[in-house]
């Protein structure tokens, strides 16, 4: 379940990639830029809820583009409030009994 908080937090991260410029297709770009086949993939990521959530790695993830968010006039710090962004995370999830799904994280590979 999408909650208020991580609906803001998606669309900072969506608004800077996309304001910096990021190709998110960049790792199968980079296999078909090689002349590889179609690479075979995984996607991987931490779910749950209380402390043990993955809540800091978005936290983590949010405070290390501040900087540029507030250069492409995303979000400030002040928007942001990194200091409580993973206490906010787990209450927004607790609030709308939802879980906290982390960082997506891929892999992917060819044989040929």
């Amino acid at each position: 379940m999408e909650t208020p908080l991580r609906q803001q937090i998606r669309s900072w991260l969506a608004d800077a990639f996309a304001g910096a410029g990021a190709d998110l297709r960049m790792g199968l770009s980079a296999f078909r830029d090689a002349g590889l086949p179609e690479p075979e993939m995984t996607m991987e990521a931490v779910a749950g809820g209380g402390s043990r959530s993955a809540a800091f790695g978005w936290s983590n993830i949010v405070q290390g583009i501040v900087p540029p968010m507030k250069r492409l006039g995303i979000a400030t710090a002040e928007d942001v409030a990194p200091d409580t962004l993973t206490e906010r995370l787990l209450a927004d999830a607790e609030e709308h009994n939802a879980i906290v799904v982390g960082p997506c994280l891929y892999g992917a590979w060819v044989t040929e």
